[in-house]
């Protein structure tokens, strides 16, 4: 039973460094880090689009941000092959140990020194892998980091603008929409009114926006 624990152990070791040692899933960063700069990119256009003026430091950070991407990207797609033909070279000598190790399976005193040295050298190629993924992912972590709080505070302002959209309040000419937070009156009472309110270049506006309760009726 003990063998046949670590066995299983080894075997998930195993599966874990083939899969990872091709670095797949850097180049899966890399593609959805394209693709929230690209949304992070229409956020913003179309934001600009609805007439949204404001927080002109959304446009600079964005452009910077997929500046600095782009020599990243391109360093780090070059690296991903390299280091993984180098890893799956490591992997090689594994087979014939697991090869030795099998044949000796039904031998527990004989197996068990070839299974601790092959779930050693498993391990430390474990270490390997851990060190290119993590170096990969330094160089771009910032980068999305980045563009998560931007694409953050632009999903505020869309969401001000469709509220807007929504609302009985008209702009007039020549008013632009600053921002819009869910609020609540304060009065004395436990019915404070809740609503919307509004700040634009001109005027601070609240809107209540009423809940309607539906009763309901059981008939016999």
């Amino acid at each position: 039973p003990q063998i046949s624990n670590e066995v299983y152990t080894l075997n998930s070791s195993l599966t874990d460094l083939q899969d990872r040692s091709t670095l797949s899933q850097v180049q899966a960063d890399v593609t959805e880090l394209d693709s929230a700069l690209s949304h992070l990119l229409g956020l913003l256009e179309s934001a600009r689009d609805k007439g949204f003026v404001y927080q002109k430091d959304l446009d600079e950070e964005t452009y910077r941000i997929m500046d600095q991407w782009q020599p990243i990207r391109e360093n780090v797609l070059r690296t991903i092959p390299q280091q993984a033909a180098s890893l799956q070279n490591s992997l090689a000598p594994l087979s014939g140990q697991v090869s030795r190790l099998n044949s000796v399976m039904g031998n527990p005193t004989a197996a068990q020194p070839l299974l601790s040295n092959t779930y050693s050298q498993v391990n430390t190629l474990l270490g390997s892998v851990n060190e290119v993924e993590g170096s990969l992912r330094s160089s771009y972590s910032q980068i999305g980091s980045q563009a998560s709080q931007l694409t953050a505070r632009l999903n505020s302002v869309h969401w001000a603008l469709n509220m807007l959209s929504e609302s009985k309040l008209k702009l007039e000419s020549n008013e632009k929409l600053v921002m819009a937070v869910q609020a609540r009156w304060d009065q004395e009472g436990d019915d404070d009114p809740e609503g919307l309110l509004y700040l634009s270049n001109k005027r601070l506006v609240f809107e209540r926006k009423e809940k309607v309760a539906t009763k309901k009726i059981l008939f016999f």
